[in-house]
């Protein structure tokens, strides 16, 4: 696997120039799929290095790094990329073929114009996002889940997602392995849930399936859309434990939701930032 990385990042790990290697040959695919170029950036005063693939532009995130984690840059970059796809739904075999034929990681300086303005524009996305990035956790789970569904000009009136590409890519590099055509690359645990709300002294319920890697943001937006309301409204989840304090979930957009809570009472996260998974295996009921 390539890293293609800005001079700043190479200062950062320190990467000598004697340990480059040349990035030619890994301009057209399958070879421009297994390398990434890399920034390290300031966002809103945090340190933030910024991952973004050759081919489909799908971009990774490690946040606010520290300087013991420099010197295990690699292992970050490859927990990184694993986990983003995981969070995609991606089935963890058709990730460890994909890491197998990219090989051990190897950096070399950025490329070309073009692709370095691609990168600015990852960095631009990122920071216009940047309510998606937990201060919590270093490598993103959530982040790129949201840039790989902006849309990406590549001339000739002609468009596409980063999450797309990123899939079709690897049902074909992961069906070349197979000798077949592409695959279905993604397996998602679904949870079939019963929404249930009570209006004007009716019942109204509705059954649905969503991806377990999904968030209570998420879920959120499903269930506007399944009662078909459509402004928004505000909103919080509460989960009971016994014996310990109950965790509620709120939305980011009400400024009272943190303000009156009292922390000691209450767990309180916000719902951008947890997934179903962390839930809905412990608890069975959500009010």
């Amino acid at each position: 696997m390539l890293i293609q990385c800005t001079k700043v990042l190479l200062d950062k790990i320190e990467v000598k120039g004697s340990e480059l290697v040349s990035s030619k040959g890994y301009e057209q695919f399958p070879h421009s799929f297994m390398a990434w170029h890399a920034n390290f950036v300031t966002i809103n005063r945090r340190k933030a290095i910024i991952l973004m693939n050759n081919e489909t532009r799908y971009s990774v995130v490690i946040y606010r790094p520290n300087n013991k984690d420099y010197s295990k840059i690699k292992d970050l970059i490859y927990q990184g990329i694993t986990e983003a796809l995981r969070m995609e739904g991606v089935r963890k075999e058709v990730i460890d073929a994909y890491m197998a034929k990219a090989g051990k990681i190897s950096f070399s300086k950025t490329a070309s114009r073009s692709m370095v303005a691609k990168m600015n524009n990852a960095v631009r996305e990122v920071e216009f996002m940047q309510d998606y990035l937990d201060e919590e956790t270093k490598i993103q789970r959530y982040i790129s889940i949201v840039t790989g569904r902006l849309i990406q000009n590549c001339g000739d009136n002609e468009s596409f997602y980063p999450i797309e590409k990123m899939l079709k890519c690897l049902s074909l590099v992961y069906g070349q392995d197979k000798k077949t055509a592409a695959i279905e690359v993604l397996d998602i645990d679904l949870y079939q849930l019963k929404i249930q709300i009570n209006l004007e002294g009716h019942d109204i319920w509705r059954r649905v399936f969503v991806p377990s890697t999904y968030s209570f943001e998420h879920l959120h937006n499903i269930i506007q859309t399944v009662f078909d309301w459509k402004n928004s409204h505000l909103h919080h989840f509460v989960v009971e434990k016994a014996e310990k304090r109950p965790l509620k979930i709120v939305m980011d957009a009400d400024p009272e939701a943190l303000e009156y809570i009292d922390p000691e009472e209450i767990d309180i996260r916000q719902e951008r930032f947890v997934a179903l998974e962390e839930i809905f295996p412990k608890f069975s009921e959500i009010i």
